[in-house]
């Protein structure tokens, strides 16, 4: 009687491993640049940037982003990087004149898949670190955006961002709001674009 009950015992034991292994699934992300290289290019015909009450109020024209998204298959979601953008000119409903960009020196923000859609190939994507610097016309007042919100669609080869955080990391330590009233730590934000990816990237995720 006690074999056999080291037999049951023995036998749900080994089940439960093997029920452990069959649920351990691995997702393969695959990236494929048709360029020469690793180097992207990311253009938006506008980026719109608005504070919850509409205080602020942004239009951007024209944004470019560049970075590397190099062809590679990893388990890490890994995707790239987004590394600088052309300083454009953002005017407010006032007039006031703003600057948006992704600096140039020692900035850039990693990029890891978090989902895939197979059916409409689009990828939702994290971006990691900081994003964007936003300067205000008061050259006090100034916010850096993290968190923003990315999906990547294949078939239109388009970035599409739409929400971004107001980075805590970035603010005066007394609590002071440099900005006024428009925005603070970890405020949510409208932060939407489409870019336009050059060359066409491909991001697919498969799980097994």
């Amino acid at each position: 009687m006690r074999s056999s009950f080291h037999t049951v015992v023995s036998a749900a034991a080994l089940s439960l491993v093997f029920v452990g292994t069959a649920q351990a699934a691995t997702t393969t992300w695959t990236v494929t640049n048709p360029g020469p290289g690793a180097a992207i290019s990311m253009t938006a015909p506008s980026v719109k940037v608005r504070n919850a009450s509409g205080s602020l109020d942004l239009t951007c024209p024209s944004v470019t982003i560049t970075g590397t998204m190099a062809s590679a298959k990893n388990t890490t979601g890994a995707l790239g990087r987004l590394e600088n953008s052309n300083p454009v000119k953002c005017a407010d409903p006032a007039g006031g004149v703003w600057q948006v960009f992704l600096p140039r020196s020692g900035w850039y923000s990693p990029l890891s898949g978090t989902a895939y859609d197979a059916a409409t190939g689009t990828t939702t994507i994290r971006p990691n670190l900081w994003q964007f610097m936003v300067l205000g016309p008061d050259p006090k007042c100034m916010f850096v955006t993290q968190q923003t919100a990315m999906t990547y669609t294949n078939a239109t080869s388009t970035l599409k961002t739409t929400t971004a955080r107001i980075s805590p990391n970035y603010m005066p330590a007394d609590g002071s709001l440099p900005c006024g009233d428009l925005v603070k730590a970890n405020d949510q934000i409208t932060f939407a674009g489409a870019f336009k990816t050059t060359p066409a990237v491909t991001i697919k995720a498969a799980t097994s």
